[in-house]
């Protein structure tokens, strides 16, 4: 199914021709991506896209040579979350657009959320330590609206962004 990382395998030998490879099925066609995993992605701040790597492509070590084909850099090394100014399509990762990037801190964020009238939020996270349904048990969100909170860390701190999927 889309999305699940099923397997991993470990080849060897002649059968081994690439290093590292992330091989996804997406609506009944493969895709590859290869590479060494010893490449780092460029560290920058938050662009105007949010790119999730699917789970094949962390796993498989394969972050940055993501990054190199999609113009994007991390927030952090050791957080897999990627950020580009342009949008690009890869069924490598799932896409969000930036709207606002906030400190992360619950207080501060249940304001922020009630005059936007978000009330559906799903919430993602990486590198925080938080555990998404308390976190959404604070904020008592009520509205109309829906929105998607990635918390995440960008040169060391701790930071909510405010995205929609695309």
């Amino acid at each position: 199914m889309d999305r699940d990382v099923v397997e991993a395998c470990l080849w060897l030998g002649e059968a081994a021709e690439v290093p590292r490879r992330a091989s996804l099925l997406k609506a009944g066609e493969w895709h590859e991506l290869t590479g060494t995993g010893e490449e780092r992605a460029e560290v920058g701040d938050v662009a105007d896209y949010l790119y999730e790597p699917d789970g094949a492509v962390i796993r498989a070590g394969l972050v940055a040579e993501l990054a190199e084909t999609l113009n994007a850099r991390t927030g952090s090394e050791e957080i897999a979350y990627l950020y580009s100014d342009t949008l690009a399509e890869s069924p490598f990762a799932r896409r969000w657009k930036v709207g606002e990037v906030w400190p992360l801190h619950p207080k501060k964020l249940k304001p922020l959320l009630a005059e936007r009238g978000i009330g559906r939020l799903t919430i993602k996270q990486r590198g925080t330590g938080i555990d998404p349904a308390a976190l959404r048990r604070q904020l008592k969100l009520k509205g109309p609206n829906e929105a998607t909170l990635v918390a995440t860390r960008l040169a060391g701190d701790h930071v909510a962004i405010l995205c929609a999927e695309v």
